[in-house]
């Protein structure tokens, strides 16, 4: 299922930006969940002739009853020509995609997370055994919650 509208583009040239909405049963892109944020990345379509589209892929959520992974995004088309191309035209349904994940900043978001994990196993080595209630794994302000209290001596 492909959903998407044009939005006008801030750009000098003759663009406009295709807000899209891929949704497919397959992806290598982690979803936004469990206090970790999406991966970024781009999905192109057509990939067995040279006329592709490229989306770039700014947020990830799955439907975990369905399995289905939404993929919302952008596409710029550049000739005045696909200005009034549908999305199911760019993006044809039940159609082969190559889904390419932003490596840099899976990376990123990877240490991030296991900076969470590093906090918890120093809370433990240090006789500091508080259950903890959220991690949040976003560059803006990584932390991780604990119930309880530790007292300063």
């Amino acid at each position: 299922s492909n959903k998407g509208e044009p939005l006008p583009s801030d750009d000098v040239n003759d663009t406009t930006t295709l807000r899209v909405e891929l949704q497919i049963d397959r992806t290598s892109m982690h979803p936004q969940g469990g206090g970790q944020p999406t991966d970024l990345g781009v999905i192109k379509s057509n990939i067995e002739n040279d006329s592709a589209y490229t989306a770039n892929i700014d947020k990830v959520t799955i439907d975990r009853a369905s399995g289905i992974a939404t993929h919302s995004g952008s596409v710029a088309l550049s000739s005045s020509s696909d200005n009034n191309v549908a999305t199911n035209e760019l993006f044809p349904p039940n159609s082969s995609v190559k889904v390419t994940v932003d490596s840099a900043n899976r990376q990123l978001l990877s240490e991030c997370h296991t900076a969470g994990h590093v906090v918890d196993a120093a809370m433990a080595r240090c006789d500091k055994l508080l259950p903890p209630t959220k991690g949040y794994h976003f560059l803006d302000g990584p932390y991780v919650e604990y119930k309880g209290s530790i007292d300063i001596k």
